[in-house]
């Protein structure tokens, strides 16, 4: 599995956000609350289209287990 990472959005504008990376074939995971999970490579390019202070990057691994488990299950339907 491709190293992920979560980015949480600081202008809640998801909608633009989700197209384009919907038109670009990114595979990434909304969570809600203004956090997608994507891969590495997908991020950084990411992070390179759009203005930097709009996201965080946070790379998953450096969340314990728990944790990681405890941001999915708030924000993933079911």
């Amino acid at each position: 599995m491709k190293e992920q990472v979560a980015i949480e959005f600081k202008d809640k504008d998801l909608e633009r956000v989700c197209n384009k990376l919907i038109v670009e074939h990114h595979h990434f995971e909304l969570v809600g609350q203004g956090i997608i999970i994507l891969s590495k490579g997908s991020a950084k390019l990411f992070k390179e289209t759009f203005d930097c202070k709009e996201v965080v990057l946070v790379p998953l691994s450096s969340l314990s287990r728990k944790e990681a488990s405890e941001i999915r299950k708030r924000h993933m339907p079911g």
